[in-house]
């Protein structure tokens, strides 16, 4: 089944990919993980926690990989393109790919299939933008203002709990 949910991410990639550009991709892919986190929001907030540790702890892995040496620093973080109306087909893309993962969920053990589809998204991501983006900024984006998760990561304790 795990193959099944990255496949589907690769699919939708490609497809994409021969509509859009770079930073229409990058919108998109992030249009699909935004869909994955409503998802995980309306079950409840603590798989979107685990969801936003997952991304954050992938992006640490990620960063971490970027030292040379123990004496080099890394790159800055790359900046995530601006929304612009151009990216509507990869956004629509990618949400649908994150529907069709969805319809997996079911299938596998507690919140596995979250965890694949959202690693795949964030690998394609990170590959698109040529680095690793600030965390922060890329929760800010998945987020939806307005689900049971978001407002309780906005609480101080929520917000601490989800980094612990």
């Amino acid at each position: 089944m795990p193959q099944v949910i990255e496949a589907l991410i690769e699919v939708a990639y490609h497809v994409a990919a021969r509509r859009s550009g770079e930073a229409e991709l990058a919108l998109g892919i992030i249009a699909g993980l935004r869909r994955l986190h409503r998802a995980a929001a309306e079950e409840s907030v603590f798989a979107a926690a685990a969801m936003r540790g997952a991304i954050g702890d992938l992006l640490l892995e990620r960063r971490l990989g970027e030292f040379a040496d123990e004496n080099s620093t890394p790159p800055p973080p790359v900046s995530l393109p601006a929304e612009h109306v151009a990216a509507r087909v990869a956004m629509a893309v990618f949400e649908d790919a994150a529907n069709s993962c969805l319809a997996f969920m079911p299938l596998l053990p507690d919140e596995e299939g979250l965890a694949i589809a959202s690693r795949a998204l964030v690998e394609r991501l990170v590959s698109v933008l040529g680095g690793v983006p600030d965390y922060g900024t890329l929760a800010d984006r998945i987020a939806d203002p307005e689900s049971r998760a978001a407002r309780w990561l906005a609480e101080p304790w929520g917000r601490e709990a989800a980094l612990n």
